[in-house]
């Protein structure tokens, strides 16, 4: 990911570095083509007057784009796709167009520059949130070892010998931490619910980039899953003593 951030850092100064000149309408009389028409004919016009320049400006950021976004290193095994798809994919179907058919002017040099940043910035977020989420992952790692060796050693009592009373007790304790692994999972859920805007081109959620070679998309609530399993179990077994306690 900050492969891709330096590489659509390059592309957009190359594209800030293309002369551009304003988009003008054409001049037309009383009785001429509807207004919807202005830009269109602006368009054509812009290419008869200025075809090659154009043509240039345009190849030079197709150019660009091949030689910076398209060129880290792990873009055939994580995209594998042409360079119009993926310049879809991260800049937009419309600037894609304009960039591959349409006139180099520069209304289209601000436009593309405003989609460039966009996927900057969209990088950005996703490093900060990575960070994030490595710091949340230790956290979650030092409560499930705590907890499940609080478990491991209310286990390690001889509680076919225990009295009702420490029984009740070793239950209750159970008890609190399921209470404490169904707040890690809240605090998981609404972690991951935090980020459901953090999306990179065709990848998808933030989870599905950062843990597609997991077994599951969120190992995180797969682990806490496993031990609110183990603490119901650990519960029944303890309640089956209480039962059969004099």
């Amino acid at each position: 990911m900050t492969d891709e951030r330096r590489a659509f850092d390059r592309f957009r100064r190359r594209v800030r570095r293309l002369e551009a000149t304003p988009l003008e309408p054409p001049r037309r009389s009383v009785g001429s083509q509807p207004a919807g028409q202005v830009l269109q004919q602006a368009s054509l016009s812009a290419a008869s007057r200025r075809p090659d320049p154009t043509r240039d400006a345009l190849a030079t950021v197709r150019t660009a784009y091949r030689e910076t976004v398209m060129a880290v290193p792990h873009y055939d095994d994580v995209y594998g796709e042409s360079r119009q798809e993926h310049m879809a994919g991260e800049l937009g179907l419309e600037v894609t167009t304009a960039v591959t058919q349409g006139t180099w002017n520069l209304e289209l040099k601000r436009w593309l520059l405003e989609s460039i940043d966009h996927a900057l910035t969209v990088r950005t977020q996703l490093l900060q949130a990575i960070d994030d989420d490595a710091d949340a992952i230790e956290t979650f790692e030092r409560e499930v070892t705590a907890f499940l060796s609080t478990l491991e050693s209310l286990l390690a009592q001889p509680l076919a010998r225990l009295e009702f009373n420490a029984l009740r007790l070793t239950r209750d304790r159970i008890l609190s931490l399921q209470t404490d692994c169904d707040d890690l999972v809240e605090r998981r859920q609404a972690q991951i619910s935090r980020r459901r805007r953090l999306t990179i081109a065709e990848v998808g959620f933030f989870e599905q980039y950062c843990y597609r070679d997991c077994d599951g998309t969120y190992p995180i609530l797969d682990l806490l899953a496993t031990c609110g399993t183990l603490l119901q179990r650990a519960c029944s077994r303890v309640e089956r003593y209480l039962a059969a306690a004099p």
